[in-house]
């Protein structure tokens, strides 16, 4: 092995800390459900940019499935902001 295998490995182990590590706080801080909303909304961004970056264009199911998640994660996000605000 040479040292920039070496420093990739160590790199790829700090990374996989500092994820868990933001799962734990979420969950400790939110909930699991908002861990949940949060992974969606990730999942979301990561498969936009990728159709950015490789010029893929994206057909109506993969639209319709985006848009339904996103507003899934709106929603669940104005609902526990209006209960948040009643209390």
């Amino acid at each position: 092995m040479n040292y920039n295998m070496i420093s990739l490995i160590l790199l790829c182990g700090i990374i996989a800390f500092f994820v868990n590590f933001s799962v734990f706080w979420v969950i400790g801080n939110l909930s699991a459900v908002a861990y949940n909303m949060i992974g969606h909304s990730k999942t979301v961004l990561v498969i936009f940019i990728g159709s950015i970056i490789f010029h893929e264009p994206f057909n109506k199911r993969q639209i319709f499935g985006l848009t339904f998640t996103m507003f899934g994660v709106f929603m669940y996000s104005y609902f526990k902001y209006i209960r948040k605000i009643t209390k």
